[in-house]
Formats: C-alpha cells, structure tokens, sequence
C-alpha cells in the first residue's frame, strides 16, 4: 500500500511543519535521498508534492513534473499536500488530529495515516483490520470506540441527519452526540 511509504519519507526528514488547517506539511530532507518515484507513489492516496528548493538541482520541480528521475538530497525542501477525507484516506498529526475531522469521531477513516500516535510517539499506518495487530492501545481503544458507537447507533430509534446525534425516545428522551 502506497500510505506505508509515508514512514520512509518521514524517516529522511527533519521535524515536520504543519499548515495551520493540517492540510499540509513542509518537509526538509536530513537523510538518504527521496526519490521522485517515492514521491509519485503517493499520489495514489491523494498526497501531492510541491518541490521548493534543491541544492543541487534547481528545476527539482521541473523534472518531477515531467516524471524524470530524480532525488531530493539532504536540505532539500518540499510540501506535502494531504488527503483528509475520510471515506478514502487522512494523513493526521497524531489521533487528537484524525478526531478533529468531525466524521472521523463516529466512523472510522478507509486507510490513515498517524505521524506520532500519543502512547508511543511512533507514526502508525492503518490500511486495514490486519493493521490493528501493531496497533497501540490508544488506536485501538479508538476502534473500540467506533465498534461501539455503531452498534448504539443501530439501537437508536432516530439518527437525525443533518447531525450525527442518536435519539432514544423514552422517559427521559436521549439525545447523544459522537466525542
């Protein structure tokens, strides 16, 4: 899966830059060289790169766009942009991020991406089921969450739809909000 080639570009980077919407982040190469085709097999998930600066290479850009070989040596700068669609794929910063995509409190992302889980400080990738045997508690307490959240919403009378609040009509009525 292309969202695991995340830990390798990661890995030869400098402490990350998140846009202020988490949107984006800016990377500065540290260690082995990133190739162009690394950078390329992202954008299967819907991360692009924008080239900034090269020290050896001036048209970085250039030649990434017109699918030329190439690597990003050290001190080297690029921005990542980042998919946060849940339905598909989210690149967040840590599991307090991923939960800031209001969806993401009540489903549970196709595949995503976390830069550093908070109980072990270590990203983790999530592409499906399988992936939960490397899981942290955190992240699995989180799937836990979700589990429990569909079947209390599979109890409820009434989902209202334009929030994602369940309603139990009863003595007294309920309502519960997805946090």
């Amino acid at each position: 899966m292309s969202l695991d080639l995340l830990h390798q570009v990661f890995a030869a980077c400098d402490i990350p830059v998140w846009s202020r919407t988490h949107d984006a982040i800016t990377l500065t190469v540290k260690g082995p060289p990133i190739t162009f085709e690394l950078l390329k097999a992202l954008e299967e998930e819907s991360i692009f790169a924008c080239l900034h600066s090269s020290p050896v290479n001036a048209k970085a850009q250039a030649d990434f766009n017109a699918n030329k070989l190439g690597d990003l040596v050290p001190q080297s700068t690029f921005t990542l942009t980042l998919p946060r669609v849940v339905s598909k794929c989210v690149v967040a910063q840590n599991l307090t991020d991923l939960l800031s995509i209001g969806s993401a409190a009540y489903t549970v992302p196709k595949s995503y991406f976390l830069l550093s889980v908070e109980d072990s400080g270590k990203p983790f990738c999530f592409t499906n089921s399988d992936s939960l045997s490397k899981a942290t508690s955190l992240v699995k307490r989180y799937h836990d969450a979700i589990r429990f959240w569909n079947i209390i919403e599979s109890l409820a009378e009434h989902s209202v739809t334009a929030t994602p609040h369940l309603l139990f009509f009863g003595i007294p009525r309920i309502e519960i909000a997805p946090q």
